[in-house]
């Protein structure tokens, strides 16, 4: 949880917003994945449940 803490005070330092329903993965705990804007995915965790995500290309 205190990586999620530092994700969000680092994003509001800089005045980023980080809006309902986006997720943040970070390549130090996911495998990097070449994509682009418009391609979708759906990520299955297991006992949690399912989401189902469309890539948006978002400029801050």
């Amino acid at each position: 949880m205190a990586a999620v803490a530092y994700l969000i005070d680092y994003a509001a330092s800089r005045t980023i917003a980080l809006p309902k329903g986006h997720m943040s993965c970070s390549s130090a705990i996911t495998v990097i994945h070449i994509t682009k804007a418009g391609a979708t995915s759906l990520v299955n965790f297991k006992s949690v449940g399912n989401i189902k995500m469309k890539l948006v290309l978002t400029i801050a």
